[in-house]
């Protein structure tokens, strides 16, 4: 088994063709991590929190991390009754009770 990085799984999103290319000759499965899945998504809600807040709009570093993660994951819509931190985030659309 081999390992992928966060900036292969990156480049693979965007169809890097060197990576396939590579990809294609391996006869081993390979594999990634959670951490590398937390990279991905950190990156994204990081994103999320300076953008609002150099607006000076404050919402939770947790609710950045859960927009983060939906949306870098293609998931545009939450549920929540939180509505008032969500709808903030460029993006994401809110279903609210």
């Amino acid at each position: 088994m081999i390992g992928i990085d966060t900036t292969a799984l990156i480049d693979l999103y965007k169809e890097n063709d060197d990576l396939i290319k590579l990809l294609s000759g391996l006869t081993e499965p390979i594999c990634t991590t959670v951490i590398n899945s937390l990279e991905i998504n950190f990156g994204l809600s990081s994103t999320i929190f300076f953008e609002l807040s150099s607006k000076g709009i404050l919402i939770g570093k947790f609710d950045c991390m859960i927009a983060g993660t939906l949306l870098s994951n293609g998931i545009d819509t939450i549920i929540t009754k939180n509505k008032k931190h969500f709808e903030k985030i460029k993006g994401l659309k809110v279903l609210s009770y």
